[in-house]
């Protein structure tokens, strides 16, 4: 093959191959509409977290609970109950009619019955006032007890 023929296979394959490559610990979610809360989780844990756990792009919020037990470097995550959450953990709410790919939030702070987090949402709209690398969240308040109420539980990690 001569020189040009392979300059020209190489550039090809770099416009084919590349636009379809992500590195290592990128962000595995698109931002859907404009935002997803499963999109600013990940950037939480990326940018809080001692270690990045592997979250698999076709996991919805729901599925988050699949990182119970996984290992990376020295840390283990962990699925916890709200009475146990801490500041920079995480909580999964299940499946619902109402959300049927669940929710994941990012605890900011606990205050007697109540957990503060950091949310984003699908098609996040005037609600979500405040921007973080294109994707739009808000502080919100939850009650332990609607919490309780629905099932949702904390994601932590601890070393192993």
């Amino acid at each position: 093959m001569n020189i040009r023929k392979s300059l020209t296979v190489l550039i090809l394959s770099l416009f084919l191959i590349v636009p379809f490559s992500q590195p290592v610990q990128a962000n595995p979610y698109d931002l859907f509409g404009e935002d997803n809360c499963a999109y600013s989780c990940w950037d939480m844990m990326d940018r809080f977290w001692p270690e990045m756990f592997p979250i698999k792009r076709e996991w919805d919020a729901k599925d988050w609970v699949k990182l119970e037990q996984q290992k990376e470097g020295e840390y283990t995550a962990g699925l916890i109950q709200l009475d146990d959450i801490k500041p920079g953990d995480f909580i999964i709410f299940p499946y619902t009619s109402n959300m049927p790919r669940g929710h994941v939030c990012f605890v900011l702070d606990i205050d007697d019955n109540n957990i503060m987090v950091l949310e984003s949402s699908n098609y996040a709209s005037w609600e979500f006032p405040h921007k973080l690398n294109q994707c739009r969240f808000r502080v919100y308040s939850y009650s332990l007890d609607m919490l309780n109420q629905y099932k949702v539980v904390g994601l932590t990690y601890n070393r192993a």
